[in-house]
Protein backbone atom coordinates (compact mmCIF):
# COMPACT_ATOMS: atom_id res chain seq x y z
CA UNK A 1 0.00 0.00 0.00
CA UNK A 2 2.80 2.40 0.95
CA UNK A 3 4.67 1.44 -2.20
CA UNK A 4 1.56 2.14 -4.33
CA UNK A 5 1.19 5.51 -2.65
CA UNK A 6 4.83 6.37 -3.43
CA UNK A 7 4.31 5.39 -7.09
CA UNK A 8 1.27 7.65 -7.32
CA UNK A 9 3.32 10.58 -5.99
CA UNK A 10 6.12 9.73 -8.42
CA UNK A 11 3.69 9.63 -11.37
CA UNK A 12 2.16 12.93 -10.25
CA UNK A 13 5.62 14.56 -10.13
CA UNK A 14 6.45 13.11 -13.53
CA UNK A 15 3.22 14.39 -15.08
CA UNK A 16 3.56 17.88 -13.53
CA UNK A 17 6.18 19.12 -16.05
CA UNK A 18 4.00 17.83 -18.89
CA UNK A 19 1.05 19.80 -17.54
CA UNK A 20 3.22 22.91 -17.15
CA UNK A 21 4.48 22.59 -20.73
CA UNK A 22 0.89 22.14 -21.92
CA UNK A 23 -0.26 25.25 -20.05
CA UNK A 24 2.67 27.31 -21.40
CA UNK A 25 1.90 26.10 -24.92
CA UNK A 26 -1.74 27.20 -24.63
CA UNK A 27 -0.69 30.60 -23.19
CA UNK A 28 1.74 31.13 -26.08
CA UNK A 29 -0.96 30.30 -28.61
CA UNK A 30 -3.33 32.83 -26.98
CA UNK A 31 -0.61 35.52 -26.96
CA UNK A 32 0.12 34.75 -30.61
CA UNK A 33 -3.54 35.16 -31.54
CA UNK A 34 -3.72 38.53 -29.78
CA UNK A 35 -0.52 39.71 -31.47
CA UNK A 36 -1.82 38.63 -34.86
CA UNK A 37 -5.10 40.51 -34.30
CA UNK A 38 -3.20 43.61 -33.13
CA UNK A 39 -0.87 43.58 -36.14
CA UNK A 40 -3.79 43.07 -38.51
CA UNK A 41 -5.65 46.04 -37.06
CA UNK A 42 -2.47 48.14 -37.13
CA UNK A 43 -1.90 47.21 -40.77
CA UNK A 44 -5.47 48.18 -41.62
CA UNK A 45 -5.13 51.56 -39.87
CA UNK A 46 -1.89 52.34 -41.73
CA UNK A 47 -3.49 51.21 -44.99
CA UNK A 48 -6.41 53.49 -44.20
CA UNK A 49 -4.01 56.40 -43.98
CA UNK A 50 -2.57 55.60 -47.40
CA UNK A 51 -5.74 54.70 -49.27
CA UNK A 52 -9.30 55.96 -49.33
CA UNK A 53 -12.42 53.78 -49.44
CA UNK A 54 -11.93 53.06 -53.15
CA UNK A 55 -8.25 52.17 -52.74
CA UNK A 56 -7.09 55.43 -54.30
CA UNK A 57 -3.75 56.82 -53.13
CA UNK A 58 -3.65 59.33 -50.27
CA UNK A 59 -0.12 60.64 -49.64
CA UNK A 60 -0.07 60.84 -45.85
CA UNK A 61 3.48 60.80 -44.55
CA UNK A 62 3.03 59.53 -41.01
CA UNK A 63 5.60 57.15 -39.59
CA UNK A 64 3.82 55.89 -36.47
CA UNK A 65 0.71 56.54 -34.46
CA UNK A 66 2.83 58.13 -31.72
CA UNK A 67 4.26 60.91 -33.89
CA UNK A 68 3.03 64.45 -33.40
CA UNK A 69 1.24 65.16 -36.66
CA UNK A 70 -0.12 68.15 -38.51
CA UNK A 71 -2.39 68.50 -41.52
CA UNK A 72 -0.95 70.65 -44.31
CA UNK A 73 -2.02 71.51 -47.82
CA UNK A 74 -0.12 70.61 -50.97
CA UNK A 75 -1.21 71.89 -54.36
CA UNK A 76 -1.59 69.73 -57.45
CA UNK A 77 -2.73 70.52 -60.99
CA UNK A 78 -6.48 70.48 -61.54
CA UNK A 79 -7.63 67.74 -63.92
CA UNK A 80 -10.03 69.98 -65.84
CA UNK A 81 -8.50 73.47 -65.74
CA UNK A 82 -4.90 74.25 -66.65
CA UNK A 83 -5.06 77.53 -64.72
CA UNK A 84 -6.13 76.01 -61.42
CA UNK A 85 -4.47 74.04 -58.63
CA UNK A 86 -6.33 71.79 -56.21
CA UNK A 87 -5.46 71.89 -52.51
CA UNK A 88 -4.98 68.40 -51.07
CA UNK A 89 -4.78 67.96 -47.31
CA UNK A 90 -2.07 65.56 -46.14
CA UNK A 91 -1.03 64.51 -42.65
CA UNK A 92 2.68 64.74 -41.95
CA UNK A 93 4.98 64.38 -38.96
CA UNK A 94 5.41 67.75 -37.28
CA UNK A 95 9.12 68.10 -36.63
CA UNK A 96 12.23 69.73 -38.11
CA UNK A 97 11.83 67.70 -41.30
CA UNK A 98 8.30 68.98 -41.91
CA UNK A 99 9.27 70.56 -45.25
CA UNK A 100 10.76 67.22 -46.37
CA UNK A 101 7.56 65.35 -45.54
CA UNK A 102 5.45 68.00 -47.27
CA UNK A 103 7.62 67.84 -50.39
CA UNK A 104 7.65 64.03 -50.41
CA UNK A 105 3.84 64.00 -50.21
CA UNK A 106 3.68 66.42 -53.14
CA UNK A 107 6.11 64.29 -55.18
CA UNK A 108 3.98 61.18 -54.60
CA UNK A 109 0.85 63.00 -55.71
CA UNK A 110 2.53 64.47 -58.80
CA UNK A 111 3.82 61.01 -59.77
CA UNK A 112 0.36 59.49 -59.28
CA UNK A 113 -1.14 62.19 -61.53
CA UNK A 114 1.55 61.67 -64.20
CA UNK A 115 3.31 65.04 -63.80
CA UNK A 116 6.58 63.60 -62.52
CA UNK A 117 8.46 60.57 -63.83
CA UNK A 118 8.21 57.46 -61.67
CA UNK A 119 10.95 56.99 -59.08
CA UNK A 120 11.49 60.77 -58.81
CA UNK A 121 12.42 61.45 -55.21
CA UNK A 122 13.69 64.13 -52.87
CA UNK A 123 17.41 63.93 -52.13
CA UNK A 124 18.57 65.23 -48.77
CA UNK A 125 16.74 67.91 -46.83
CA UNK A 126 14.83 70.92 -48.08
CA UNK A 127 16.95 73.85 -46.94
CA UNK A 128 15.87 77.47 -46.49
CA UNK A 129 18.31 80.36 -46.87
CA UNK A 130 17.34 84.02 -47.14
CA UNK A 131 13.76 83.15 -47.96
CA UNK A 132 14.62 80.61 -50.68
CA UNK A 133 13.88 76.91 -50.21
CA UNK A 134 16.20 74.63 -52.17
CA UNK A 135 14.62 71.36 -53.26
CA UNK A 136 17.07 68.77 -54.57
CA UNK A 137 15.45 66.18 -56.85
CA UNK A 138 16.82 62.86 -58.05
CA UNK A 139 18.04 62.36 -61.64
CA UNK A 140 14.67 60.93 -62.73
CA UNK A 141 13.06 64.38 -62.82
CA UNK A 142 15.14 65.10 -65.94
CA UNK A 143 12.92 62.61 -67.79
CA UNK A 144 10.04 65.12 -67.59
CA UNK A 145 8.61 65.45 -71.09
CA UNK A 146 5.42 67.45 -70.58
CA UNK A 147 4.11 70.40 -72.56
CA UNK A 148 4.69 74.03 -71.56
CA UNK A 149 1.29 73.98 -69.82
CA UNK A 150 2.18 70.85 -67.85
CA UNK A 151 5.57 72.28 -66.93
CA UNK A 152 3.90 75.49 -65.70
CA UNK A 153 1.42 73.45 -63.63
CA UNK A 154 4.21 71.35 -62.15
CA UNK A 155 6.30 74.39 -61.18
CA UNK A 156 3.25 76.19 -59.80
CA UNK A 157 2.45 73.12 -57.67
CA UNK A 158 5.93 73.14 -56.15
CA UNK A 159 5.94 76.92 -55.63
CA UNK A 160 2.47 77.16 -54.10
CA UNK A 161 3.06 74.17 -51.85
CA UNK A 162 6.30 75.47 -50.35
CA UNK A 163 6.01 79.27 -50.41
CA UNK A 164 4.43 80.47 -47.17
CA UNK A 165 4.91 83.04 -44.43
CA UNK A 166 5.07 80.52 -41.58
CA UNK A 167 8.29 78.96 -42.92
CA UNK A 168 9.51 82.34 -44.25
CA UNK A 169 9.78 80.96 -47.79
CA UNK A 170 9.42 83.45 -50.66
CA UNK A 171 10.86 81.38 -53.49
CA UNK A 172 11.93 77.85 -54.45
CA UNK A 173 15.18 76.84 -56.12
CA UNK A 174 15.05 73.50 -57.91
CA UNK A 175 18.26 71.48 -58.21
CA UNK A 176 18.93 67.99 -59.57
CA UNK A 177 21.53 65.80 -57.85
CA UNK A 178 22.79 68.98 -56.17
CA UNK A 179 23.33 70.82 -59.46
CA UNK A 180 21.49 73.86 -60.83
CA UNK A 181 19.48 73.23 -63.98
CA UNK A 182 18.37 75.67 -66.66
CA UNK A 183 14.94 74.15 -67.20
CA UNK A 184 12.88 70.99 -66.77
CA UNK A 185 11.16 70.83 -70.13
CA UNK A 186 12.78 73.77 -71.89
CA UNK A 187 9.86 76.16 -71.36
CA UNK A 188 10.71 77.93 -68.09
CA UNK A 189 13.99 79.27 -66.71
CA UNK A 190 15.05 77.60 -63.45
CA UNK A 191 18.40 79.33 -63.06
CA UNK A 192 16.66 81.67 -60.59
CA UNK A 193 14.31 80.73 -57.73
CA UNK A 194 10.67 80.36 -58.79
CA UNK A 195 8.24 82.61 -56.98
CA UNK A 196 5.20 81.62 -59.03
CA UNK A 197 4.95 80.80 -62.70
CA UNK A 198 1.38 81.82 -63.20
CA UNK A 199 -0.81 81.39 -60.14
Amino acid sequence: MARGHRLDKYNQKKSFPKKLIGILFVVLIIIGIFLWIGLSLGHRSVKGLLEDEKGAFKPQVVDTNTDKCVDVKVYVPNDTSEDKLDAVSVRIVDNKLKLNYKTEALIKLLISKGYLPKKTRLIGNVTVDKGVATVNFSQEIKDFSGSSTEEKQLLDSIAKTLINKEDKIEGVQITVQGEMIESLGGHFDLSEPIRSVGL
